[in-house]
């Protein structure tokens, strides 16, 4: 397993979001979520870290809100819910606000999810497509949904793995 910088000060990450030498980094059921300057790649300083949070798992991925203060992140277990942080607020890093798309499905789990437009493209390995309306990140709302997986709901890592709506093509 390699990491960096090469020294390891910074841990493992499954996962990263990077804009303006600024890495969101989530780094899995231990170390959570951190967020690091690269301004000095060589040299990453941590600017915070959030290690305990509500509905805590596998920290997984995420994607920053296009005006840069909201961040949703996702976590890679059953049944937990999208986060949102408000990450201008970096010396009290805490979720803002938790939600779900609506699904009562207990084995329900976020996987992957993009911003483009105030609008957050999350997949989900059961639940297929879903699309959330961000424009005011503490009030998400789902508008849309497709389903891509005709397979019963259940503790498996089947259906939707990505989505990618940032092609040039629209």
């Amino acid at each position: 397993m390699a990491s960096y910088p090469a020294d390891g000060n910074v841990p493992y990450a499954h996962d990263g979001y990077v804009r303006d030498n600024i890495a969101y980094l989530h780094c899995g059921s231990s170390d959570g979520f951190r967020i690091y300057d690269l301004n000095a790649p060589k040299n990453p300083q941590l600017i915070e870290s959030m290690t305990t949070y509500p509905q805590q798992g596998y920290n997984h991925s995420g994607w920053l809100d296009e005006v840069g203060r909201y961040y949703f992140m996702a976590d890679e277990t059953w049944g937990t819910d999208l986060k949102v942080i408000d990450v201008c607020e970096e010396e009290n890093l805490e979720v803002s606000k938790t939600f779900d798309t609506g699904s009562y499905i207990s084995t329900s789990i976020p996987h992957n999810l993009i911003v483009k437009c105030n609008l957050l493209y999350v997949s989900y390995y059961h639940e297929g497509l879903q699309v959330v309306d961000v424009s005011d990140p503490l009030n998400p709302e789902r508008i849309a949904f497709f389903d891509t997986f005709d397979g019963p709901d259940e503790a498996t890592y089947l259906g939707a793995w990505g989505v990618y709506p940032l092609f040039e093509s629209g």
